[in-house]
């Protein structure tokens, strides 16, 4: 996949870079990104095997935080599709729904994991068992990576015409987005910081989480020594919504909705246009 090898060039290359720094006051370097996330990602590739990877998503649960960046490359890289679950914007009730969509998920919580939603989950790795592990290292087969079309994440939409569904993502299309997003506005955007306000679990925040380090890396092969940071996060929580959707039958993973790389404009499950700003 473009953007993971874009990630690992970064990291090899200025590694003391800055890949996110949010409001709250945290921060995390392309290289501790890139280290972080393969000890995540060698425990991810070790719970399944390789031919089962892709049937197998990962909740990744939490705010904005690095950590959330770091549980979402590691999926990447141990070729497990994730599932980003915001801790403000989206109920309790509505994390089970979604977990019980889900076979029996591994669950990489940043923060506290609803105690509703623990009983449709299988692992769920609580931040202290989550730095734990981070700080055991560990390395993964660059071949368990996801590629082509292998699914990167899956997002749940609000169910405002209905109950909520997973619309699985493909590396493809990510990377198909990717290219045509840093091309919008006409600017040159290597090197610029990207301000990513929408939670991870709502597809805008797609539109400054992925060109953030892309537009770094290429930033890197020009000037590497230039500092800037791909992401700066705002931790300030979106307001939940006023209800949840009915209980339900909950579907098979096969019934997810799927998004290609055919057309890249195509590849935002519900938004077609961006809010992000960049300076």
């Amino acid at each position: 996949m473009h953007l993971i090898d874009l990630i690992a060039s970064h990291a090899g290359s200025a590694s003391d870079a800055v890949a996110q720094r949010t409001s709250a006051g945290e921060r995390i370097t392309y290289g501790e990104l890139w280290e972080r996330s393969a000890a995540l990602a060698a425990f991810l590739a070790a719970e399944v095997p390789a031919s089962a990877a892709g049937t197998a998503p990962v909740i990744v649960y939490g705010h904005k935080s690095p950590l959330m960046l770091v549980g979402m490359l590691a999926c990447m890289r141990a070729g497990r599709p994730y599932v980003p679950i915001d801790r403000f914007s989206v109920p309790a009730e509505r994390v089970a729904h979604i977990a019980a969509q889900l076979p029996r998920p591994t669950v990489l919580a940043a923060e506290p994991f609803p105690a509703v939603a623990a009983d449709a989950a299988g692992t769920v790795l609580s931040r202290p068992a989550l730095d734990a592990l981070i700080a055991s290292g560990g390395a993964v087969d660059p071949a368990r990576a996801i590629t082509g079309e292998d699914t990167c994440y899956i997002l749940f939409t609000s169910g405002s015409t209905g109950a909520p569904k997973g619309v699985e993502v493909t590396a493809d299309c990510v990377d198909s987005f990717l290219a045509w997003d840093l091309t919008l506005g006409g600017l040159d955007t290597a090197g610029l910081t990207y301000l990513d306000q929408a939670p991870f679990s709502f597809d805008l925040s797609v539109f400054s989480s992925s060109p953030g380090p892309s537009a770094r890396a290429a930033r890197s092969r020009a000037s590497p020594t230039t500092p800037s940071e791909a992401w700066r996060t705002s931790s300030t929580p979106s307001r939940p919504p006023a209800s949840t959707s009915g209980s339900r039958r909950p579907p098979t993973p096969t019934s997810f909705s799927r998004r290609r790389s055919s057309d890249p404009g195509s590849c935002q499950s519900s938004s077609s246009s961006s809010s992000a700003a960049r300076p």
